[in-house]
């Protein structure tokens, strides 16, 4: 089963080995209940998660002090897929969107989606195209369709037309 990064650890948090983690997804009650977390692809038992202030702390089996845990400054949390649930209509995973390729209405190639940028508003799309990175809101007035299966991103022609004017 795939694994979905759902937070970075800032920072030791006191001296008993707590982390302090930066949500990376919409969705922090992701972080209730925690049992396990993956970090450099090892499974990590959880033995206390609490959300406040906009960060959840994390408490690691066999992490007690704040020594070992400076070790896991900067590093990322993941978890299995299974465990996120379901999507509603219109979300997706960042994972999922991810090398997808970008087309306009008529079939012609827009770039591929590079990565997604959040800061507090509309995502944002990294598109690569011909070496160049476009940052775009991921609006459905842009974006048309989101086609998983066949790993397709349906856009609109404005911003085919866009990006051509940037030649």
């Amino acid at each position: 089963m795939e694994n979905i990064v759902i937070g970075q650890i800032v920072k030791p948090q006191g001296i008993k080995g707590e982390l302090k983690v930066k949500p990376l997804t919409n969705d922090q009650s992701v972080f209730n209940g925690l049992k396990s977390v993956f970090i450099d692809g090892k499974e990590r038992v959880v033995t206390s998660s609490v959300f406040r202030f906009g960060f959840a702390y994390i408490m690691l089996e066999g992490l007690t002090d704040r020594t070992s845990a400076e070790a896991y400054r900067n590093k990322k949390l993941s978890v299995s897929k299974r465990l996120l649930g379901g999507l509603d209509e219109g979300e997706y995973l960042v994972a999922d969107l991810e090398g997808l390729e970008v087309k306009n209405e008529r079939g012609q190639s827009i770039g591929k989606i590079e990565g997604v940028e959040s800061y507090g508003g509309a995502d944002i799309l990294l598109i690569r195209e011909r070496g160049k990175l476009f940052r775009v809101a991921f609006l459905k007035e842009i974006f048309k369709d989101v086609d998983l299966n066949d790993k397709v991103v349906l856009a609109d022609q404005t911003l085919y037309d866009l990006n051509k004017l940037s030649d």
